[in-house]
């Protein structure tokens, strides 16, 4: 029986480390989170691995982008492994793969806008970036 990911003529899916699918324009991801609310992380998950996430803040309320739940044990937020976008328009832009990230306001009303590049590597090749003491992610000072 053939996976169901692999393509025609014996050819395999495409993993973590093909370059290939990093060079080529990805597959867009376009969502909206109005509002959100008052420190409550929001979690937005990818439908497969990422190329690229650009998220601008829409409010003059700061949000904080991060790569692993402020719960414990992993509180991302509490051990300073976010980034934050302190008012409307601020934007970053990260190339980065990833299958999940998370967005916690300053105050409530907060709001941003998300466009991603995704590639077509199915979100089970990624590796959990959400887990307690990875360094630079959610790793205790």
């Amino acid at each position: 029986m053939v996976d169901k990911y692999e393509y025609q003529y014996g050819m395999t899916r495409p993993g973590l480390g093909s370059v290939g699918s990093y060079q080529v324009a990805g597959h867009p991801f376009l969502k909206v989170i109005d509002p959100l609310a008052l420190d409550a992380e929001t979690a937005v998950s990818f439908p497969t691995v990422t190329r690229s996430i650009l998220i601008k803040n829409t409010t003059d309320i700061p949000i904080k982008i991060h790569f692993a739940t402020n719960t414990s044990p992993q509180l991302a937020v509490t051990n300073d492994h976010y980034w934050t976008l302190e008012g409307q328009y601020d934007s970053i832009e990260m190339k980065v793969k990833c299958t999940k990230i998370f967005i916690t306001p300053a105050e409530a009303n907060g709001g941003c806008e998300i466009f991603a590049e995704l590639t077509h590597i199915p979100a089970t090749e990624m590796y959990d970036l959400n887990v307690a003491n990875r360094e630079g992610i959610s790793l205790a000072p």
